[in-house]
């Protein structure tokens, strides 16, 4: 699992390092503005796609688990799936559009309407995603993930040397979208020599299940970035940007735990109830444990982080709703790998328990806290800390009720943890130093 693991992580780090980096560019061109439009090209498009891709994605790998589809059938299952979720898509944000009264209207009309064709192609993607991450092939889902990535700079320079920078960064986002997608469906064919076939009524059934997960999915979809979309209604966009930039800072918290549960998920999606418990547990204390010190790193950087990193005095206004941003952060690691397990055992009902309740609360907050002069972003940072804190609660409630375990045994490594992943470590070592060794011989 540490391979896999160690492969993904590099993959997600230097994602998120590019991520910053382009944030940061643009908070130097075009200021708050300019972050808080090129914030919210990019997730309209996976807020809406994580509604309308209907948990298909996660589906397929417990089906997979389950050995009851075959990989063809995920192929053709994907590829029917973001045609047709992803054009309802584009025609229900189409007649919501005007309801929403979003601020990119007022700057540019066109702006939104690019990132709708988006919507089909980023679904895909996240079928992809999920694909790879089924078949445990977590060297291949790292490199078409880092190929991602390592495009879209290219093509947001492009944009931002545009007459309009605004519209080349929508056209970049598309660009860089239907790139991936291409990408990862010719990987596909190529590396396991297989044609699409879609079977209606296996597809039925993964779709069943996916809505199943799906409620669960949507409401983590509204609890986690819905807030961004509010505050560019209720606000402007210049205040999005802010939240953005102190979001950013905050989740790289979530590198080793998005990481770890990404490649937990195809293992805990046996029928080995005991090894799956055992894992998340141990997974569980390794994630807090690293969560907890970079979240205390961050918490004391945070006076001149911002600045720093966006190139602007304006952007010190990100400091509190950073730091209060890091204490849902750093509880809300934990929900990550939960809600896999659940997910992968086949209780996405559970996970629906946990979403809810982050929803509900999250919601309430933010419709009461972002209209205050004196809250604003603010009041949006503390919505999330507050319903993130509480999602994880549930469901490590839920965790421990099934497993007979104590707190404890979720939040403090161990002697064995340590000894195990030291152990890991030196075989990657050991690993490197062979392939450093074979790569130096004439």
């Amino acid at each position: 699992m540490l391979r896999g693991a160690a492969l993904v992580f590099l993959s997600r780090n230097l994602q998120k390092v590019l991520a910053l980096a382009i944030y940061a560019v643009i908070g130097w061109k075009l200021g708050e503005r300019g972050v808080g439009v090129y914030g919210l090209l990019v997730w309209v498009p996976v807020f809406v796609t994580n509604i309308a891709a209907l948990g298909i994605g996660p589906s397929h790998v417990y089906f997979r688990g389950q050995g009851r589809i075959e990989l063809r059938e995920v192929l053709g299952n994907s590829v029917a799936g973001a045609a047709i979720l992803g054009g309802l898509a584009i025609l229900a944000f189409s007649l919501l559009r005007p309801v929403l009264r979003m601020d990119l209207d007022e700057l540019n009309p066109w702006l939104l309407t690019i990132a709708t064709i988006s919507f089909p192609f980023v679904i895909i993607q996240s079928y992809a995603d999920y694909l790879w991450i089924g078949e445990n092939r977590m060297g291949v889902y790292s490199a078409l993930y880092i190929a991602r990535f390592l495009t879209l700079p290219v093509l947001l320079l492009a944009g931002l040397s545009a007459p309009d920078p605004y519209i080349g960064l929508a056209v970049a986002v598309l660009a860089n979208v239907v790139l991936s997608a291409a990408v990862n469906l010719f990987t596909a064919r190529r590396l396991y020599r297989l044609r699409a076939r879609f079977d209606r009524a296996k597809f039925a059934s993964v779709m069943r299940y996916g809505l199943r997960i799906q409620p669960g999915t949507v409401a983590q979809a509204i609890g986690y970035r819905f807030d961004y979309l509010l505050i560019n209604i209720m606000i402007d966009t210049r205040a999005t940007g802010l939240y953005i930039a102190a979001t950013n800072l905050a989740e790289a918290l979530w590198i080793v735990p998005a990481t770890i549960s990404t490649v937990l998920l195809p293992r805990v999606a046996t029928k080995e109830v005991g090894t799956a418990r055992a894992l998340t547990a141990r997974t569980c204390r390794v994630v807090f444990a690293t969560s907890l010190v970079g979240g205390l790193a961050i918490f004391v950087a945070a006076e001149f982080l911002p600045q720093a990193v966006y190139g602007r005095s304006s952007f010190e206004q990100a400091i509190a709703p950073l730091r209060i941003l890091l204490i849902g952060t750093v509880v809300f690691s934990l929900q990550k790998v939960l809600a896999n397990y659940f997910i992968g055992q086949g209780k996405a009902s559970w996970f629906l328990r946990a979403t809810l309740v982050s929803m509900a609360i999250n919601l309430g907050l933010n419709f009461w806290l972002i209209p205050k002069p004196e809250w604003g972003i603010q009041g949006a940072a503390l919505a999330s800390a507050v319903s993130y804190s509480l999602s994880t609660i549930v469901l490590a409630v839920l965790f421990l009720r099934e497993t007979g375990m104590r707190p404890l045994q979720l939040l403090v490594p161990n002697r064995t943890d340590l000894a195990e992943a030291a152990g890991q470590l030196g075989k990657l070592r050991a690993r490197a130093r062979a392939a450093t060794t074979r790569g130096a011989m004439p």
